[in-house]
């Protein structure tokens, strides 16, 4: 190049000189100046413009040329379709017109949309001349929507004509909506790859054109499954057909989609799933279509479980934690009552004459019936499950599920610590209604019946307050046995904790952790009461107040007074009797009270 330029001033001072030397011999040298400098001006002026056209002109402005090509590609850079024509004859070719004139009489965008989340749907090659651009197309059926972003980054809106020949096109099912079938997704979020597809959508002149604008498999795909089973397509047909086999080709499910979450399987099982689905053609539909599925399920372990203690008395209670469990849905709790296993709790032959207020009969029942409320707890779902204190020795063994994730979790149930024998020194003429089964009974069906409206989110937060740090004295502990005179009561034991007062005149009784008060009142065998509901089926009870401070309704503060301590109705002296309920079952208030119940489980 530079040797090139060379010559050329080289040929021109030559020029010039022979020029000069002419008119000097024809003595008109006093014009040579002016006439050279009109000479010099007539071969720069278009050597520049020619400098410009080639180095200084905007790229999008075509170079002159007798052809002009258009390559189109996919959002994915697949060829579609591609064709050159000479410039004088561009509507010879649609694809070449179109695209050619789309680019040339594009308009930029002020305010450029924000499409950092979306893909085009087609990229475009575009070459005339020396001329080589790219841009790629982001489209829809509103040419208002659709938007060019060439290789700078810059948007540009479409001119109409132009981008309505496009959109009758044969190749403009990606700028269509309705061209792509809906889509199968599993609860994984998983999008299936349909192994057959006969799909027709309408263009926006109302006629039909099939389309082509999906991917087929013939390929036997594996999606994962954890949580639950369940597939759902993006728009809903108008029929549906599952049939799904076990890993032994036997058919365990044929039916529709809604009821694919009742498949129970085991982890790491492959389920084979055929799906065929139809949507209808008519005046309300945009499109329609057929579309077949052949396709396995891996079933994977999502959902994972745990629980506070595996060794425990009667009378205690169990904190079940469940983690990644799919929102909107609760574990299952199911209970192991075969006699396969002879240690089984449920395996014990009792009656119901050998404890206090629930024969073991009943305990079992509770048990087998009994069904965990799950609460949230930051990133977990967690649930209190008490045993009750007649529950006979031996294991508890019960399966928590979600989804196609279970968990076998086995409890042994110890016998509880002997209980002290209390004598009754109250001489009260009412003593014998006192500790009479029904006015017992009368307190276990109000504990049953403030459960079936408790609330289900737990109010309460870090360590309960116990009355030992407030300057209470221990009286008679929860499952303590009680006598009359030289008359054991074995039909009566402590239903909660007992605590003495060192004042006489009654001292205040305080709330154990936030909560709503949901019932007050008198009942023969706890006196003047106040239950205050904590959620998560957690209640506290304060009975044997001389002074009630509280009413139904209120929502208490932890260490708000509830009332004034009053006289024990068993023994002799000013006192409160506190009980504890997890989802209406009597627990133990020792494993409540001065503790923390949502601890980290292991």
């Amino acid at each position: 190049m530079e040797g090139g330029e060379a010559t050329v001033f080289k040929d021109i001072k030559k020029f010039f000189a022979d020029l000069f030397n002419k008119f000097k011999e024809k003595k008109i040298a006093k014009f040579t100046p002016l006439i050279a400098i009109v000479c010099l001006l007539a071969i720069l002026i278009p050597t520049l413009i020619a400098v410009w056209q080639v180095y200084f002109k905007e790229n999008d402005e075509l170079a002159v040329s007798d052809e002009v090509s258009v390559v189109l590609y996919d959002g994915t850079g697949a060829t579609i379709a591609e064709s050159s024509v000479s410039e004088s004859s561009l509507n010879v070719s649609p694809l070449v017109d179109v695209f050619y004139n789309l680019y040339m009489n594009k308009s930029p965008v002020e305010n450029a949309p924000d499409m950092s989340d979306k893909k085009p749907n087609y990229k475009v090659h575009l070459s005339y001349g020396e001329t080589e651009i790219d841009f790629s197309c982001y489209f829809t059926e509103n040419y208002e929507s659709s938007y060019i972003l060439d290789a700078d980054g810059r948007f540009y809106s479409l001119e109409s004509s132009y981008y309505a020949k496009f959109l009758d096109m044969e190749y403009s099912d990606s700028a269509y909506s309705s061209a792509t079938p809906p889509t199968l997704i599993t609860n994984d979020g998983d999008i299936v790859i349909p192994y057959l597809a006969s799909w027709s959508y309408k263009k926006l002149d109302g006629t039909v054109r099939a389309s082509d604008n999906f991917v087929t498999s013939g390929a036997r795909h594996t999606y994962s499954a954890s949580g639950s089973i369940g597939l759902n397509f993006s728009k809903d047909p108008d029929f549906c057909s599952v049939i799904v086999t076990d890993n032994l080709g036997k058919e365990i499910y044929h039916g529709g989609l809604n009821d694919l979450s009742t498949i129970t399987a085991s982890v790491g099982e492959h389920l084979k799933f055929s799906v065929e689905a139809e949507w209808n053609d008519n005046n309300d539909s945009d499109s329609f279509g057929s579309i077949k599925y052949d396709f396995d399920l891996l079933c994977k372990n999502l959902a994972t479980f745990s629980i506070s203690n595996s060794e425990l008395s009667p009378g205690a209670y169990i904190v079940i934690s469940a983690f990644d469990v799919e929102d909107g849905t609760s574990p299952t709790y199911t209970p192991d009552t075969s006699i396969d296993n002879p240690t089984n709790v449920f395996n014990y032959a009792g009656d119901d004459t050998a404890s206090a207020y629930l024969s073991y009969i009943d305990a079992l029942d509770f048990l087998e019936s009994f069904k965990p409320v799950f609460f949230k707890d930051g990133n977990a779902l967690k649930a209190l499950l008490p045993i009750p204190y007649n529950t006979p020795e031996g294991d508890l063994t019960f399966t928590l599920s979600s989804g196609v994730a279970t968990s076998t979790h086995t409890v042994k149930i110890s016998s509880a610590v002997s209980p002290s024998v209390i004598p009754i020194t109250s001489t009260s003429d009412d003593i014998g209604k006192i500790i009479s089964k029904q006015a017992v009974d009368d307190v276990i069906d109000l504990a049953q019946s403030l459960n079936s409206s408790s609330r289900s989110d737990p109010l309460f937060r870090g360590e309960f307050l116990s009355p030992l740090s407030q300057n209470y004295t221990s009286e008679y502990s929860y499952g303590d046995r009680f006598t009359l005179g030289d008359e054991p009561l074995n039909k009566l034991s402590a239903l909660g904790n007992a605590y003495f007062s060192t004042t006489s005149g009654g001292r205040r009784v305080l709330a154990a952790n936030i909560g709503v008060v949901v019932k007050t009142g008198y009942a023969t065998h706890l006196g003047n009461f106040a239950v205050i509901d904590h959620g998560g089926g957690l209640m506290t009870w304060y009975c044997n107040l001389g002074d009630l401070d509280v009413r139904e309704g209120d929502v208490v503060a932890k260490g708000e007074v509830i009332g004034k301590s009053g006289e024990s109705l068993l023994l002799d002296g000013n006192g409160v009797l506190i009980l504890c309920t997890v989802n209406g079952s009597f627990v133990d208030p020792s494993l409540i009270l001065g503790k923390e119940i949502l601890y980290t489980t292991s």
